[in-house]
């Protein structure tokens, strides 16, 4: 269900270039967002209206393991949105946050997705 490249694409909006070492971790965490999504719905395959949720997830998870091993140094997290400029109107996100708590805002956008997945799930006898 999960496109590898969808997921690069969507890391790369997100600045974070893959690295040549980060393909079996990439997939491990396609893996564990599948089955993240198939057991709380209860379903035996993603559906595809959950294809760009998904995607999130494991880009959120994929970041998130790089960050707890100490691998993701140099990821600029105020450039996945730190501001919009259109023509003399600028507004600024975030000012006044640190890079911490820029990370972890992110990494909750992206796998916090529960209130997109209920639609989908079902009850299990």
């Amino acid at each position: 269900m999960l496109n590898y490249d969808d997921v690069v694409l969507r890391l790369l909006s997100l600045g974070y270039e893959l690295q040549e070492d980060d393909e079996f971790t990439l997939e491990q965490a396609m893996i564990e967002t599948e089955q993240y999504i198939m057991n709380y719905c209860n379903l035996e395959s993603v559906p595809e209206g959950l294809k760009y949720v998904a995607t999130d997830i494991c880009c959120g998870s994929f970041l998130q393991t790089k960050a707890s091993i100490g691998e993701l140094d140099g990821f600029d997290v105020e450039s996945a949105v730190s501001n919009i400029q259109e023509g003399d109107v600028s507004i600024s996100f975030n000012e006044g946050i640190n890079q911490t708590q820029l990370f972890d805002n992110l990494i909750n956008t992206l796998t916090k997705k529960e209130s997109e997945l209920v639609c989908y799930r079902k009850m299990r006898w």
